[in-house]
């Protein structure tokens, strides 16, 4: 199946298609992607709008 997803909220969104996050595509604020999966196609808010953190260093 495809499906169209637009991410309508503040933070970046990943979908994760059939429970692989090796295909796992994040959407920011605003975009629309197209997903397609055989089966599941689960969404996760993303904290911090997809910014990676930079390690510390002590």
């Amino acid at each position: 199946m495809k499906v169209s997803v637009y991410n309508d909220g503040e933070n970046t969104i990943r979908a994760i298609p059939d429970r692989n996050a090796g295909n796992a595509t994040e959407i920011e604020s605003g975009e629309e992607t197209i997903v397609e999966a055989e089966g599941v196609i689960e969404l996760q808010e993303v904290e911090g709008n997809g910014d990676t953190p930079e390690p510390e260093h002590n």
